[in-house]
């Protein structure tokens, strides 16, 4: 694990370097002519394998953001990650990535906003990652209109390796309060060498009636023809105590190809249900059971169903049965428990088990075996400005190894800011 680190830091310093530079050259120049407000975070996510190739993968993340420099209504975010993966000590990839990088100009008083640069795209059907701009106008204190449009990104810009045309993406989306619902349309285009993907959505929020909420949502694939995805969620509260929630989604995925995709896209379609029931009594204890269904082009349903009952206060303890999904009828069935609980207001600490025995392969001819699971872990954050967190377990699995392996996770989480 050493060698590998040390083979991963000189390989970021030189990708990091000119980044970091650059981001305290605006923090310099900006900051004495109108004392600029900067803040961010530095977090290192990590997980380890210990088996025979000693896996270790390693994620530093760093966001900054600065504000109030020259113009007041003016700041600057972006968001850098990297990655390593190392396997017997030998770094087998390497990677730096750009997760955004925009300015945003949004006046205090003003209906307009405005983003520039590398961001993230949740506007109804226009979903995924943009190099360009995108344009907020409040139309009234109930209502707004989004336009938006530039280079088509994948999720995340390589900065070491030349990032290919992806294309364009333009689009609008349009929201408003009409009675007790939030009510949205939207509209998005993809398009390169040709017209790739257009498509159409409509989508509503709101409580029903008093003691029902319900969201649901339309997406319709315009080039193809055919429902890209059609949602209804619903949260009932029967009785104070008893809360009981639902969804129902028929989905396919959205692949920018020709004709010979469109037959694909019909075969790949999923529809998908589940329904949820809570009942609480005697103030912290609970009983709950859900179930789901998930079916496609094959004769043969997934489903999964739950039961469990548990305890809640400041010490959490759950135990449950679970009958795992199942394929051409075979079984996976096993108990899971799980503890967690507050102490010194600065630590969150779990632990818990998993044990299920079955075969869930795609033919029932394997016979069945055991599977068990056991982890622990916490989370403390001792001042406000840093976190740390870790998991590990410990996994048995007959079908790879008869030893169990322990793996681990755990994330190192600080905020920085010039404000005190």
């Amino acid at each position: 694990m050493k060698s590998g680190m040390l083979r991963f830091c000189p390989g970021y310093c030189r990708y990091l370097a000119p980044l970091v530079l650059f981001l305290t050259s605006v923090a310099t120049l900006c900051g004495p002519a109108s004392a600029a407000v900067i803040n961010g975070s530095a977090s290192v996510w990590g997980y380890v394998r210990d088996d025979t190739t000693k896996h270790v993968q390693v994620a530093p993340m760093l966001t900054f953001n600065a504000r109030d420099f020259g113009i007041k209504s003016l700041r600057f975010e972006t968001s850098v990650r990297g990655f390593t993966d190392v396997r017997g000590g030998q770094s087998e990839d390497r990677r730096l990535r750009l997760w955004r990088a925009l300015f945003v100009y949004a006046p205090e008083k003003s209906p307009w906003e405005a983003r520039l640069g590398q961001q993230w795209l949740t506007e109804g059907a226009g979903y995924g990652n943009i190099a360009g701009l995108w344009v907020k106008r409040k139309i009234s204190r109930m209502s707004n209109v989004v336009v938006f449009g530039g280079a088509r990104t994948l999720s995340s810009i390589d900065l070491q390796e030349t990032n290919h045309y992806q294309g364009y993406a333009i689009g609008a989306h349009g929201q408003s309060r009409i009675n007790r619902f939030n009510v949205g349309a939207s509209y998005f285009v993809v398009g390169k060498d040709k017209l790739l993907y257009q498509g159409a959505g409509v989508e509503a929020s709101g409580r029903i009636v008093r003691a029902l909420m319900g969201r649901g949502r339309f997406d319709i694939n315009l080039e193809h023809g055919s429902v890209e995805k059609a949602q209804v969620l619903l949260d009932w509260m029967t009785r104070r105590n008893v809360d009981v929630t639902g969804e129902f989604r028929v989905e396919q995925p959205r692949i920018f190809e020709d004709s010979y995709f469109k037959i694909f896209l019909g075969e790949v379609n999923t529809t998908y249900g589940r329904l949820g029931a809570m009942w609480k009594f005697y103030k912290w204890f609970y009983v709950r059971g859900s179930g789901t269904v998930l079916t496609s082009s094959s004769p043969d349903a997934l489903y999964k169903s739950q039961v469990a009952a548990g305890f809640q206060a400041c010490r959490s303890l759950e135990v449950g049965y679970t009958n795992w999904m199942s394929v051409d009828k075979s079984k996976w069935n096993g108990f899971f428990g799980q503890f967690s609980c507050k102490c010194f207001n600065m630590l969150d600490a779990f632990a818990g088990f998993d044990f299920a025995r079955g075969s869930n392969a795609e033919t029932t001819l394997l016979p069945a075996q055991d599977s068990q699971s056991l982890y622990f872990g916490a989370e403390i954050t001792p001042i406000h400005a840093f976190s740390f967190s870790g998991r590990a377990e410990q996994v048995r699995d007959p079908r790879y190894s008869y030893d169990p392996q322990w793996r681990g996770l755990f994330s190192l989480t600080t905020h920085f800011s010039n404000l005190r």
